[in-house]
């Protein structure tokens, strides 16, 4: 029964990986139709090394090498494929079994320590109501003070979807539709599992590009294959746009990269491949501009995935405070799409792409599916 399963899974793994490389290459021919000089032909000769460099995982298209080279100038075949990344190499660096719990906000805390998060006031669990320690509630008034409130799914909330501030207003929290939030307002509209944080106040600089969202750092962390080192890929700058609270690109936010020294690069892009020299509502110029604390928004992520030994690629998306603190409002173990991050400064993976590539073609059956467990 066991050999009967495991081949189960491996089949149903296929079928999921073909489903996914499919799926992103038809976004990819769209995108290129919508807007054909983003994804124009770039040298021959770099298209086809690039070809044989990534072909040893699957089928190549060029379209995300072209999207990358045309954004950012720099020609280099170690591009990563977002559709190879998202079916194969994330999901052979990472041992899926953990995403759920890596992903759940509810506990992160218990975790990684409730300092480095924003502060809980209400938790929904299963359908259970708890405080911010845990404790079992039935009545949520007394927990939630007299201030406005971010209310957030706690799983399963991919590109800042529901996402809401809650105002208090007239001694009442209301959403924003209006309705007075309530036990059942919260339950009806977020389910089972789902957080109530403080707003975070955010530091000066990140307020500037957009005061409404709260705009954070998406720190890529990569734990090497060879030597089990920490290694920060990369660092991009999230900013939201009009009164959206979020600062996801698939909400209308745009991204910059941020480079090695801790500065803005020269654009930020949209999801569509917009280019913006400043914010395109603040007007704040993004190039040159340096992150303050740059170096302690980069050690929270190491230090948290230093703990992770499940995953050794993960995305920390890092608010940095008021009082010059980082906070981690989200980890990202699986399914992270890499335009954002490869559209300026070069490939994803730079000097540690050929040890991700051997590691991948050694360990073909990392991502094989276990449909059943005893």
């Amino acid at each position: 029964m066991s050999k009967l399963l495991d081949l189960a899974g491996r089949g149903l793994t296929r079928l999921l990986r073909r489903a996914r490389l499919f799926y992103y290459r038809r976004g990819i021919r769209s995108a290129a139709r919508n807007n054909p000089a983003l994804y124009a032909p770039v040298d021959s000769r770099l298209e086809a090394s690039h070809k044989n460099y990534w072909g040893v995982l699957g089928r190549v298209d060029c379209a995300w090498l072209r999207l990358y080279v045309n954004l950012s100038g720099i020609e280099d075949k170690k591009y990563v494929p977002n559709d190879i990344y998202i079916a194969i190499v994330e999901r052979r660096l990472n041992d899926g079994n953990y995403n759920s719990l890596i992903s759940d906000k509810n506990y992160l805390e218990r975790l990684f320590g409730a300092n480095n998060f924003p502060t809980a006031v209400l938790r929904c669990m299963s359908g259970v109501f708890l405080d911010s320690n845990y404790r079992i509630i039935t009545d949520i008034g007394g927990v939630l003070p007299q201030s406005d409130l971010i209310v957030k799914p706690s799983v399963d909330s991919k590109g800042g979807t529901g996402v809401q501030r809650l105002e208090f207003r007239e001694g009442k929290h209301r959403a924003a539709s209006g309705a007075e939030v309530s036990a059942a307002y919260l339950a009806d509209t977020y389910g089972d599992n789902f957080i109530v944080q403080q707003v975070v106040r955010q530091h000066p600089f990140c307020a500037s590009f957009n005061p409404a969202s709260v705009n954070t750092f998406r720190v890529y962390i990569y734990r090497s294959v060879a030597d089990e080192t920490l290694h920060v890929l990369k660092v991009v700058f999230r900013n939201g746009r009009g009164t959206s609270v979020v600062d996801n690109q698939v909400a209308g936010g745009v991204s910059c990269v941020v480079n090695a020294q801790g500065e803005l690069g020269r654009y930020a892009v949209s999801k569509e491949g917009c280019v913006f020299e400043s914010h395109p509502d603040s007007g704040v110029v993004f190039a040159g501009q340096r992150v303050p604390f740059f170096d302690q928004i980069k050690h929270l992520p190491c230090e948290v995935a230093a703990r992770i030994p499940s995953h050794r690629v993960l995305g920390f998306d890092i608010a940095l405070t008021a009082d010059n603190k980082p906070l981690i409002v989200e980890i990202n173990p699986m399914g992270i799409s890499l335009n954002l991050m490869q559209v300026d400064g070069g490939p994803l993976f730079g000097d540690f792409t050929d040890e991700v590539i051997d590691y991948c073609l050694r360990n073909p059956g990392r991502d094989n599916m276990k449909i059943i467990r005893t």
